[in-house]
């Protein structure tokens, strides 16, 4: 079994922890254990991931959401994952990555690394394809080539637009693009979170 690993650029703060809640709670409707990396704590639940109502105690149950402050903290987590067997995840999702590693950008690369070799451990481990989806600030034409090598595909955050468009791999055609709709409550939302993880 394989994984499939995903990075949006260019994306921060309210909207990148919409997207990645509202992908936790899709995958914990069902039935997989979703693994969520933060540095700062919720407040509260994020209403992308439930709208009106916030989702049952058994869907929350599936979604662990694990706090960590620093590049070697992160490093240790993730590597320990495959120490418990029955905590596999099979979808991991983490919100903005180069918060960890600011000042090196070959600390950034050697968490993507060590990230997207875990969420292979992880689909051997369940035989079952696992899913990894990573969040980080900086647009894609600025993160070095080595690090967008390390991903299926990259999508970036248009904030004026309010899309994600796929920019790599360049050889899809046509580019996919997603709009966020604003809901009642004015949460931004993907309309199709589903896409963001469809082996192209």
């Amino acid at each position: 079994m394989t994984s499939k690993t995903i990075m949006i650029s260019g994306i921060k703060n309210d909207v990148g922890r919409n997207i990645l809640f509202q992908s936790a709670v899709y995958w914990a409707e069902e039935g997989c254990k979703v693994l969520y990396i933060a540095k700062s704590k919720f407040d509260s639940i994020p209403s992308s991931g439930h709208g009106p109502q916030i989702p049952s105690s058994e869907v929350l149950a599936k979604i662990r959401i694990v706090y960590l402050e620093c590049m070697e903290e992160l490093l240790k987590f993730v590597v320990d994952v495959l120490t418990f067997r029955d905590l596999t995840p099979r979808v991991m999702l983490v919100e903005e990555l180069e918060e960890y590693s600011r000042e090196s950008d070959h600390w950034l690369a050697r968490a993507c690394a060590t990230l997207c070799h875990v969420a292979t451990c992880c689909a051997t481990r369940l035989n079952l394809p696992t899913y990894l989806l990573v969040t980080v600030a900086t647009t894609t034409d600025k993160l070095p080539p080595v690090i967008c090598s390390m991903f299926d595909s990259m999508w970036c955050y248009n904030s004026e637009c309010n899309t994600v468009t796929r920019t790599l791999p360049v050889d899809l055609v046509p580019t996919a693009q997603m709009t966020l709709a604003s809901r009642s409550d004015g949460a931004l939302v993907l309309r199709e979170v589903s896409h963001l993880f469809v082996k192209h």
